[in-house]
Parts: C-alpha cells; structure tokens; sequence
C-alpha cells in the first residue's frame, strides 16, 4: 500500500500532538472513572412545633343581640358576657418515630397593672388553675393537645372588686389565660424540647372590651450528622472522554501507518527560497528556456539578479510541478 507522502515535521507534530490529546483524556478519564466519596451533612431528623388560641363569647339574654354566641374580634359588652369559650392547640410532628412526652395545664393569671413607656408593670396578680397537669407519654411521630376551657369573667370581676376593697389600689385589671406545654423527646441520641404557652388576655371590670391573643411563633428544628456519600462517574462525560480516546487512537495509528515523513532536499529548499525572495523578478514559462546569446554562468542568484536589474528584465525558468526538477535559474534576455 502506497504511503500518502507528508512533511516529516507535520507529521512528527501531528503525532505528539495526538499522543498529548490522548495521554491527557486518559489521565482523565482514569481519575474520573474512581468512585470516590464525598462529605456532607444530612438531616436525619427533624420536627416543628406550633399553636394556636381561640375563642368564643358566649352572652346572657339581651334586648341587643338574637345570638347566643358572638365570635372573635368583636367588641364584647361586660354586662351581657355569660362566659368566653376558650380553645386551646398545640402540634408537635417529627419526621421518625420518637419517644415523646411532656405535661401541660392551664392557668389564669389575674393581674392588676400599669403600663409605662410601652412596658407593663404587674402591681398584683393571682393565678388560678383552670387544668390541672396533664402528663404524656406516647411512641409516635406525632402529638397534639387540644383543650377547651370555659371562662367565668364574672368570678374574676368579683376578686378585682375585693382587692380593690382591701387595698385601695384603683389600677387597670386583665385576665390571662394560658396553656403551658413542656414536650421533651430525643432522637439520634439527642435531646429535644419544646415549650410553649398560648394565651388570650380579657380585660376586667370595664363596661366593654376586646379579647387579645399571644400566639408563640413556630419551632422548627432538626438534628444532622455527617455522612459519606458516593460520587459516580457521570455517564455522559464517560462517554464524551471515551469517544475523545478512541478518536486520538485513530488518529495516530493513521499518521503511523498511511503516511509516511519526507523532507526537502538541498536543492528543492534553494529553489524554494530562491522563488520566495526573488519571486517578483522571476517568470516561469512552459518549454524550454532559449537566448539569441550565448550563456554566461553567474555564481549566485543575487549576481543574476543584479544583472537583470540593470537590463531591466525578468530572470526566467523552465516551470516543473515538482520543485526539484527546477535545475536551472536562468538568465535574463540580453538584446
């Protein structure tokens, strides 16, 4: 098989330069086909916690109102107001099963008070227990409490009056009622707690009122650990690096087997840089060169074309496709 002819220093450079391509997606390839392990954190648990307060008012028979029951929001008259309808919620909700357990109960806070400066001072207060505590204790991912408490704001007018009786002491009064609720549980071995207390606040002994609520906001946590996880290989950058190999493989294969490095010999880079220098002074014609004189040898090229400078004429040769068959540089036409 006859070898395609190439420049020997094209095809050296062809080759390394494929050997680099392939050594180099090789070498990549090599390290990316490794499984190999990364560090991160992971959540292994985790759980939220919230609440809520709500209410109802439920009245006396009135010449005012056709309803027994009056909702939220409203502006509530003291001397119609049987009792207020308080419920009270709490939700805790993990991502696992755990051990829960906790306690809860509910309390009223009478309180007289001042506020100074957008703060509240307590002056006196006295707490009754509207739910004794309560103690839990399940095995689940999940817990909720839910109470309703009815509330007789007229026992609690009746003790503001008394103490106002005893003390002389004319200050603004409220109620307070809370839920407290203490939830412990752990997980992974870590310990987990969530209090909270959500309360509506009644003012007391005024003709009328409004109801407010404290509504804790919601807990979230989680538990985390460090893990090992297993990185792949990508399978489309495999494929890219795989195709990438095989295409340098072929490559230099092909430049070792089908072509094959040849160079220029003495003559051919003369005449070569002699065309490249002198090509404007230089003419090439198809046959065999002729002169009416007689041939007179010179010993360069730069003799020559000084002569032909000084006749004003073009140097001429015998033109050949292959550059080596090019022996003879030629003369100027001398008149």
């Amino acid at each position: 098989m006859k070898k395609l002819k190439i420049n020997k220093i094209i095809r050296i450079v062809g080759i390394a330069f494929f050997q680099l391509f392939y050594y180099l997606h090789r070498h990549i390839y090599s390290i990316e086909q490794k499984t190999y392990n990364k560090k991160e954190k992971v959540t292994i648990y985790n759980y939220k916690a919230t609440s809520d307060a709500q209410y109802k008012v439920a009245l006396k028979p009135n010449i005012i109102y056709g309803a027994k029951i009056m909702d939220e929001g409203k502006v509530y008259i003291g001397e119609i107001v049987d009792n207020i309808l308080a419920k009270f919620v709490y939700n805790f909700e993990g991502s696992s099963k755990t051990k829960i357990q906790g306690e809860y109960n509910v309390i009223a806070s009478v309180e007289g008070y001042v506020a100074e400066n957008e703060k509240t001072k307590i002056v006196w207060n006295k707490n009754y227990v509207l739910l004794p505590t309560e103690k839990f204790q399940v095995e689940s991912n999940f817990y909720k409490v839910e109470k309703n408490i009815s509330i007789n704001i007229d026992n609690f007018n009746a003790l503001v009056a008394k103490v106002y009786e005893t003390t002389k002491v004319a200050v603004p009064t409220r109620v307070v009622v809370y839920m407290n609720v203490n939830l412990r549980t752990a997980a992974e071995g870590q310990p987990i707690e969530s209090k909270m207390s959500p309360s509506i606040i009644i003012p007391l002994a005024t003709n009328y009122f409004e109801i407010a609520k404290n509504i804790p906001e919601e807990q979230k946590g989680d538990i985390t650990r460090e893990q090992t996880i297993r990185i792949e290989f990508n399978k489309k950058y495999k494929l890219l690096l795989q195709i990438s190999i095989a295409f340098s493989t072929i490559m230099i294969i092909l430049l070792l087997i089908l072509t094959e490095g040849v160079e220029k010999d003495a003559h051919t880079k003369a005449v070569n840089k002699i065309l490249k220098n002198h090509g404007n002074r230089i003419v090439a014609v198809e046959g065999d060169v002729q002169s009416s004189q007689s041939i007179i040898k010179v010993k360069t090229i730069e003799d020559l074309t000084k002569i032909a400078d000084e006749i004003e004429r073009p140097i001429m040769y015998k033109f050949h496709k292959e550059t080596k068959k090019i022996n003879e540089f030629l003369y100027p036409m001398i008149k």
